[in-house]
């Protein structure tokens, strides 16, 4: 086993699972990707959506449920610097995870080593799972476009305004957060839509009111939200 190839048992933050973003806000698509995954017939599925809409979390859920399952998993992130398309050379697994297809570097060299990849997945009956920002991946080489195409997509619904309640009270939950209404109220009308750092946001809501002595409450998110807005707000070129 190679080592990039998962070694270890995987597990995911409670705040990044199954409430926070399958069931409420990806109707159907829990139920979808966990019958794909039992089913283990070959063939790819992408997952397609903006950046921060959990498609690596729910290629972590499919891990583990290959893996409670006795199946071989392996996962591929983008490379670092200076990695070659080496990098695919002999990968293979009943499933193979692949997250942020588009952040993998691009040209002839790769286009090669991925279409020789999903071959070897195809010759073997496996199965590919990919998170990608956008459909189909950009390459040059014709038999790769044709291989990309054959993969079942499912597109990510984007989130809107009126879903960050529930996602805001899922992520509170994972994070053993009881907040009152007023608390949900001012996070949904003023808190970030970026979930890693709404979560950042609920940990330190926990760390300070914990410090304070006190129930999570409007007064001091507010202080935390007048942090958060000044970190973030623009430089004034003057």
């Amino acid at each position: 086993m190679s080592a990039s190839q998962l070694t270890l048992e995987l597990r995911w933050a409670p705040e990044f699972g199954r409430e926070a973003w399958a069931d409420a806000l990806q109707p159907g698509l829990l139920v979808a990707l966990e019958g794909w995954i039992d089913a283990a017939g070959p063939g790819a599925m992408a997952l397609i959506g903006p950046a921060a809409h959990g498609k690596s979390h729910l290629l972590q859920i499919a891990a583990e449920r290959a893996q409670s399952a006795g199946r071989s998993v392996d996962w591929l992130s983008p490379p670092i610097a200076g990695v070659g398309p080496e990098l695919l050379d002999q990968r293979q697994a009943a499933l193979l995870c692949i997250d942020a297809l588009e952040a993998f570097p691009t040209g002839s060299e790769w286009d090669a080593a991925w279409f020789h990849l999903l071959n070897r997945q195809h010759d073997r009956r496996a199965q590919v799972l990919i998170a990608a920002r956008h459909w189909p991946p950009i390459c040059g080489l014709p038999d790769l476009r044709s291989r990309w195409a054959l993969a079942a997509r499912w597109p990510l619904r984007p989130l809107e305004d009126i879903d960050f309640p529930a996602v805001i009270e899922a992520k509170a939950r994972g994070l053993g957060l009881r907040l009152a209404p007023s608390v949900l109220a001012l996070l949904a009308a003023e808190g970030p839509r970026d979930p890693a750092r709404l979560v950042e946001l609920l940990r330190r809501l926990d760390r300070e009111s914990l410090a304070a002595g006190r129930k999570p409450g409007p007064r001091i998110l507010r202080a935390l939200l007048r942090r958060l807005h000044s970190a973030h707000a623009p430089v004034d070129p003057a």
